[in-house]
């Protein structure tokens, strides 16, 4: 009777830590790639700056919003992004990884990019 307990508490406990694991993954390094992406390609330069490492953004200024024009131009030249697709993610240490997405454009193109993220605080930032 005691063990058939021991298994159902720890039965839960296991399906606790999935449940929280899977809620946080909506903000891990995959989620911020994505949303980055996305970002740029439709042109929300405010939002695409704001997942930039804070760091980046104090020295990276004016630089950045031109990339961040550049990488819409160049969508927009592509028909737009249709569909992003995480393919990786290596995760370098507890804070630090590695995505590579596949970009599906509207003229039928894809494109593999690979990109840095770095955790700060609990949140996912895209970095160098």
């Amino acid at each position: 009777m005691i063990d058939a307990s021991i298994r159902t508490v720890r039965s839960c406990l296991v399906m606790a830590s999935l449940a929280i694991a899977s809620c946080s993954s909506r903000d891990g390094p995959e989620a911020v790639a994505k949303a980055f992406i996305s970002d740029v390609a439709a042109g929300r330069q405010a939002e695409a700056l704001e997942r930039y490492d804070p760091r980046l953004r104090e020295v990276g200024g004016i630089m950045l919003g031109m990339s961040l024009a550049e990488g819409t131009a160049r969508a927009r030249r592509k028909g737009g992004v249709k569909d992003v697709r995480i393919v990786s993610t290596d995760l370098t240490d507890d804070t630090h990884a590695t995505v590579t997405a596949e970009v599906h454009y509207g003229d039928g193109s894809t494109n593999r990019e690979s990109g840095k993220v770095r955790q700060i605080q609990g949140r996912w930032y895209v970095t160098a």
